[in-house]
């Protein structure tokens, strides 16, 4: 049922295509896993696209995300271009379909800004009269779905430019799990380790992973593509996301960021993560 909600949700934006339900192979297993949603936005040459999965937890024993305030070398993300025609890289030129992976480095202005809060650890917490902690495998295992998921998403991205008939698109690739509303709890800590404020509900959280995600097409360049978060909504704040991204031009430039050439700088590393 609440699956069936989430994709109500999904629905209500009338610019958003949607697949319900399938199933890909897990990049690290391979074994054939099955996906709940795979969403795509689209304005002119770029697409978001979200590998979604949905999870119903109890009020009664919530989600609780405990994060930092983003340090500079974790706001960052990557989005792959894929193009047709005749490609100037700087290890030589590429004639017919190609995919690069670009990577956007923020500071303090960005789709995952430099100073905001971000995820760095989880675990579930009963709520009876004593609370009591629990493990939050089942949660783990969703988001790694979505991860995995998403390898096939970034894939077919790859090849965007010639299945939509496009000169040049350009991809987001984002995972994300949707649990019911008021079972989201954030905990901000300090440099020190000290909680910074109460314990609030929250209906969104962005999670630090760094996961380099492995690009099978032979159309693919290089350099590393990385998934860099993944989103945890409440429902409602699932649906505040999708409306946001669907009519807010401020948040969609924050997502896909300038998209001048193919220099170097633009092909860089992920930075290193020391945390």
């Amino acid at each position: 049922g609440f699956e069936l909600r989430v994709g109500k949700t999904i629905r209500s934006v009338a610019c958003l295509s949607s697949n319900h339900g399938g199933t890909y192979s897990d990049d690290i297993t391979g074994k054939p896993r099955q996906f709940d949603y795979r969403c795509h936005l689209r304005k002119e040459n770029e697409v978001l696209s979200l590998a979604v999965e949905c999870k119903n937890i109890s009020e009664k024993a919530p989600l609780v995300i405990c994060g930092i305030r983003r340090p500079k070398n974790e706001s960052f993300h990557s989005v792959i271009d894929s193009a047709q025609g005749t490609r100037q890289l700087p290890g030589g030129t590429i004639v017919g379909l190609s995919a690069v992976a670009k990577r956007h480095i923020y500071s303090t202005k960005g789709f995952y800004s430099e100073g905001e809060f971000v995820g760095k650890s989880s675990f579930k917490v009963k709520l009876n009269d004593v609370p009591k902690l629990e493990s939050d495998n089942d949660i783990y295992e969703k988001w790694a779905q979505a991860i995995s998921s998403s390898v096939e998403v970034a894939n077919h991205a790859c090849e965007r430019s010639k299945s939509l008939g496009c000169t040049r698109i350009y991809s987001a690739v984002l995972p994300v799990l949707v649990i019911p509303d008021r079972t989201l709890i954030q905990i901000q800590y300090d440099e020190n380790g000290e909680v910074i404020g109460e314990p609030k509900y929250s209906d969104h959280v962005e999670y630090f992973v760094a996961r380099e995600i492995k690009i099978s097409t032979r159309v693919f360049q290089g350099p590393k593509f990385f998934i860099s978060h993944v989103h945890f909504f409440s429902l409602s704040g699932f649906s505040s996301f999708l409306a946001r991204m669907a009519v807010n031009g401020n948040a969609w430039n924050a997502l896909f960021g300038p998209k001048n050439d193919d220099s170097e700088s633009n092909l860089g590393e992920v930075p290193n993560n020391k945390g």
